[in-house]
């Protein structure tokens, strides 16, 4: 992500945080970002977050402390590609 995408991710995921987001899942899930595809995931309290990427398991990137983790994947990934595992279950 470009600096500024990423500040504008973290400022609509902190109202997220705070309940004040009228829709999470325009920042979370599945989505297209400057050209990339990313699974973007909150798991409050998760210190680590695992995949399941198309039979792999890989593991997502924690871009802040609150619990949000990023993992950029392939063009062609849907939401039938993956599962998601931490120690919460």
């Amino acid at each position: 992500l470009i600096p500024s995408a990423h500040m504008v991710i973290l400022k609509d995921f902190n109202r997220v945080i705070e309940t004040q987001h009228h829709d999470p899942h325009q920042i979370l899930g599945l989505h297209n970002v400057g050209g990339k595809r990313v699974i973007r995931l909150w798991r409050p309290g998760a210190t680590e977050i695992y995949l399941e990427l198309k039979g792999e398991m890989v593991k997502a990137n924690r871009i802040q402390r609150a619990g949000l983790f990023e993992l950029e994947v392939s063009q062609d990934t849907s939401f039938a590609d993956y599962k998601v595992y931490h120690n919460s279950g």
